[in-house]
This record gives structure tokens, C-alpha cells and sequence, in this order.
């Protein structure tokens, strides 16, 4: 979407960032700012937080700029760099791999899903709780906030499948070329998450843990 209209994505994630930043310097605020692996390249993993960005698209670019401006703010501030995450979202909210998966192979429909993109992904409970530990412990600077295992995005839907009992035969593998109408995929943006262990206390979770508690506790928003 993103690289389809820049001035939208412009306007949010820089001026949007500008905006909070102004706000922030009123009140005297703290900034926690979440960022994103598409600020490299995916050519050089895993990455740390010393690590040189090098985006490769519009999304990416200007989340680079968001962090520069924070880090030139004067500002207090912790920038957590979020990977591809999952979990139960509001049905207000726009899907994430996992439940965008589990609606289509309930209903029966065939995927393709790229075998050359690796992350380790990040299970959003666990962002939320680095995120909260980061407030309690008055943490700054820049952290990696990433899941235990290293996985391709069609291996994480065979997974996704097996967990929840769903029929992976469904699924087809298929390299990024064959998806022409999206914005360039960095191929491995997997995330060294020793900083968030060592400073935050926090043991990325596996996906087996992360897709095993979405199964055991499904969110009823109804009530």
C-alpha cells in the first residue's frame, strides 16, 4: 500500500512521527516509537541493533526517517524494532499471517505463500509485554523484538496448518517472484534478539508456544 501512495505513507509515518514528536517535547514526554525490520535489506542477518539500514522499499524509507528524527530529537526515547507479527487481532483490524491464514483454510481456498522471505516472527502478545518492560525498566535506545525460530513464510503457514488441524496440502510454495504487483521483499530480515534477553529478561518465544496459546485461548471480542 505503502509504495502505491507515498505522500499517504509520507504524511503518517513521517509527519505523523514529527507530530507526536512536537508533543512530546511540550510535555516533556518520553517516546516509544515502534519501528520495523523493513529498515533493512535482508541481505546481511540477523540483525542487531548496531546493524546499518538499508530499506529497499517506501515503507521501509520511511521508517528510517521516523528513527532519525527521534534519535536528532533531544528527546528521551526507546524505538522498538518489531518483526512480522501474529496473534488474535480485533476484527477491526486488518488481518496478520496467521489469522488471514486460518480464514482461508477454513473455508477450503488454496494459497500460494512465499518460500525465499525468513523472519523470525514475533508472537504480539510477546511484543506487547517487551513493550510494557521497557516503561517499567525506564529502557532507552534501540531494541530487537523478535520471535525464537527462523522460518519462511511458507513454512510458518505449514505450521500455522499443523497446529490448528487444518489441511496443508492447501498451500503451495512458491518463490516472490511470483507475486509481481507488491513492493520488493527484503529475503531475510531474521532479528539477534540477545539485547531484549539480556536487558529486558525476555525469552523469545517459539512458534510452537506462540501458535499453541492462540489455539488454546481464542479471543471472543463479542463480549
Amino acid at each position: 500500500y505503502c509504495e502505491h501512495h507515498k505522500d499517504e505513507a509520507e504524511l503518517v509515518n513521517i509527519e505523523g512521527t514529527k507530530n507526536i514528536l512536537n508533543s512530546c517535547k511540550v510535555y516533556g514526554s518520553k517516546m516509544i516509537f515502534t519501528s520495523s525490520n523493513a529498515i533493512f535489506d535482508g541481505e546481511d542477518s540477523p540483525y542487531n541493533e548496531e546493524s546499518k539500514t538499508n530499506p529497499i522499499n517506501y515503507y521501509g524509507a520511511t521508517k528510517v526517517i521516523a528513527e532519525e528524527l527521534i534519535k536528532n530529537s533531544n528527546l528521551e526515547y526507546v524505538i522498538a524494532r518489531l518483526i512480522l507479527m501474529y496473534g488474535w487481532n480485533h476484527p477491526n483490524e486488518r488481518k496478520n499471517p496467521v489469522t488471514w491464514l486460518l480464514e482461508k483454510l477454513s473455508s477450503g481456498e488454496s494459497l500460494k505463500i512465499v518460500n525465499d522471505t525468513y523472519t523470525n516472527p514475533l508472537f504480539n502478545i510477546q511484543a506487547a509485554k517487551a513493550i510494557w518492560q521497557m516503561i517499567e525498566l525506564e529502557s532507552s535506545g534501540i531494541y530487537h523484538i523478535a520471535g525464537k525460530d527462523r522460518v519462511n513464510r511458507y513454512d510458518f503457514a505449514v505450521k500455522t496448518a499443523e497446529i490448528f488441524g487444518l489441511n496443508k496440502r492447501l498451500i503451495e510454495s512458491v518463490s516472490s517472484d511470483y507475486f509481481t504487483n507488491i513492493a520488493k521483499r527484503m529475503p531475510d530480515t531474521t532479528y539477534n534478539t540477545a539485547k531484549m534477553e539480556s536487558d529486558l529478561g525476555i525469552t523469545p518465544m517459539s512458534l510452537d508456544e506462540g501458535l499453541s496459546f492462540m489455539k488454546n485461548y481464542p479471543l471472543d471480542f463479542t463480549t
